[in-house]
């Protein structure tokens, strides 16, 4: 810090000598500084309004709506200065490519904020950039901004943002401007339901198989930038993510031998949710192309088959799960019945995986990404059957 002061701080102080009526508000990120640090070497020679910044996810802010990190790592440095605010940076390094969008999530979320210690948000990615898609099979020309395919994404935290209490009959008439088709059919609810359930699937997964930054997990892949695919036996070793209230596969297998009662949410209830978000993504799509049939409307045709791809993804989540449950009771208790149904379950998974696939190559190319390399449905699929 001493060397952000010896540059910046003294360039700021030596333009205000020209400008002396001119304010430069300044903002510095925690990470790798430290909150007394960055008021003992800046703030407290800083002339003009200071606030500092946090990743209040840390990467994945599609996860949990009330994530523990500020309590845990800025809140008790903070509380030392009773002035100064932080921004939250909110950081998506997990959903690129599918159409995410929930209400209650980022109304929760927003309302789950420290507000008194809280500046404001701003929302991207580390390790992509939100200009135009690039994995579109059948693109516009030029190709479609980020910000016109994720508009309800987008939406959500610049309305709510200002408006919390904005209500779901604004985002359906939002719906019925976008996709007058639906309108006409009287499916605006479906689609609205199908679409904030598909968006529920990616954040449970990825609370209950945590890895904290944006190179460990990449949820639409089950991919890491160190050991690629991340299989059954990681999926065993992994723990939830603090204070979710979700049991991991190790803590809830002990339970089920020494016949304990877990402490919170079982896997085996977190593969059930999702089972159930899957069906809801499913019904709806089953009766939103039959009702719609042609879809002449492609971005309309797109976004089902995003939900149809997350339905299918919530799937193969749900049973690699509970699969590995059994695998972990089979390697503790040697029971054999528990092998054969993660066999099953691990089949199940497989089988999800390749209608996964299929939905996403119909509209999408393998993707490079800058954090966890290439996602490709197709060529992942051989490390899908090899947990078998």
């Amino acid at each position: 810090m001493k060397w952000i002061w010896d540059t910046y701080g003294e360039g700021i102080l030596d333009a205000k000598k020209v400008q002396p009526d001119r304010t430069v508000s300044w903002m510095n990120r925690v990470w790798e500084g430290g909150v007394d640090n960055i008021m003992t070497d800046f703030a407290d020679k800083y002339p003009d309004p200071l606030t500092v910044s946090m990743k209040y996810s840390d990467a994945h802010v599609y996860s949990s709506v009330a994530p523990p990190f500020y309590g845990e790592k800025l809140k008790p440095e903070l509380d030392k200065y009773p002035k100064v605010k932080t921004w939250m940076t909110l950081r998506n390094d997990g959903i690129f490519v599918y159409r995410w969008g929930d209400p209650d999530f980022v109304k929760q979320f927003l309302l789950h904020l420290p507000i008194e210690k809280t500046t404001g948000f701003d929302l991207g990615s580390d390790g992509y950039i939100w200009a135009r898609e690039c994995a579109s099979l059948h693109p516009q020309s030029p190709r479609q901004l980020e910000v016109k395919k994720q508009w309800f994404q987008f939406m959500l935290w610049g309305k709510m943002g200002y408006d919390i209490n904005t209500t779901s009959t604004y985002w359906t008439d939002e719906m019925d401007s976008k996709f007058p088709v639906v309108k006409q059919v009287g499916l605006t609810q479906v689609l609205y339901k199908a679409w904030q359930t598909s968006s529920m699937i990616f954040p449970l997964v990825t609370k209950f198989h945590w890895q904290d930054w944006d190179f460990e997990w990449a949820v639409e892949g089950c991919m890491n930038v160190k050991g690629g695919y991340r299989d059954i036996d990681d999926f065993i070793s992994s723990t939830t993510m603090d204070s979710s209230g979700l049991v991991d596969v190790h803590d809830y297998v002990s339970d089920i031998i020494n016949h304990k009662k877990p402490s919170g949410t079982t896997p085996d209830e977190v593969s059930k949710t999702l089972h159930e978000f899957a069906e809801t993504c499913e019904s709806a799509v089953t009766t939103l192309t039959s009702k719609l049939s042609p879809i002449n409307n492609q971005e309309l045709n797109e976004t089902i088959t995003d939900i149809a791809a997350m339905g299918f993804v919530g799937r193969y989540y749900a049973d690699k799960i509970s699969a590995a449950v059994q695998l972990y009771l089979y390697d503790m208790t040697k029971n054999s019945t528990a092998k054969s149904q993660a066999v099953n379950l691990l089949e199940s998974a497989a089988k999800s995986w390749e209608g996964y696939a299929a939905s996403s190559t119909s509209q999408y190319r393998p993707q490079l990404l800058a954090r966890t390399r290439t996602l490709d449905w197709n060529g992942l699929l051989t490390n899908v059957k090899n947990d078998i």
